[in-house]
């Protein structure tokens, strides 16, 4: 008899075959093998050559570019997760109750997060922008009104800015010292501050602290 479908248990693995055509007595069914679980529990959709292929994780999706996510969850707004194996546009997108992306990878590597088409965050050709989609520099920062970027250490410690080269990193500062309420500015690490700001009084030492 023709079969559209079949379940096997065949020594503790457990095989699910379908086909795309209908049964009929003039027909002829070819059966792929679309899940499988192993004895010992892996479970496997999709893989290639599953009648031999063995999922190698607890749950093994393989999907290979056609327009189907091999992932897909879904709320009563839309699409929630996915992970998806295109060639180019979005690889994987975490999704907000209105099926909007808040974290979305892309083909070349670039990966968005925050806010739905804000540039809240955004990892492109090794560069970082917050608030900006297309960052300049390594790290950019942007915003329609004032930009500040806040360093800020516990009531007793250092908030610093260290800046030096691939052989030395850490050969200048800017440094507050929560402690004594002092900027201190060094172009030499080893030399100590070179200035020296007094939060208190306002006094400038060159030399001294």
């Amino acid at each position: 008899n023709d079969e559209a479908s079949r379940y096997q248990q065949i020594n503790g693995t457990h095989l699910w075959q379908t086909s795309t055509t209908n049964g009929s007595a003039d027909s002829t069914i070819t059966l792929t093998t679309s899940a499988k679980i192993l004895a010992n529990g892996n479970f496997g959709i999709g893989l290639p050559n599953l009648t031999t292929a063995l999922p190698v994780g607890r749950t093994h999706i393989y999907q290979s570019g056609d327009s189907q996510p091999a992932l897909l969850v879904e709320g009563s707004q839309g699409s929630l997760f996915s992970v998806e194996d295109s060639l180019t546009g979005s690889l994987m997108s975490v999704n907000d109750i209105a099926g909007l992306p808040v974290f979305e990878a892309f083909d070349d590597g670039t990966i968005v997060m925050g806010q739905y088409n804000s540039g809240d965050f955004t990892v492109t050709g090794n560069k970082v922008g917050i608030g900006t989609s297309n960052p300049e520099t390594l790290t950019h920062l942007y915003s329609t009104s004032d930009t500040t970027l806040r360093i800020t250490a516990g009531t007793s410690s250092n908030a610093l800015l260290n800046f030096g080269d691939s052989a030395d990193t850490d050969r200048a500062y800017v440094n507050y010292s929560n402690s004594t309420d002092k900027l201190y500015l060094s172009a030499l690490n080893t030399r100590g501050a070179d200035i020296t700001i007094d939060g208190g009084t306002g006094k400038v030492g060159i030399g001294t602290s």
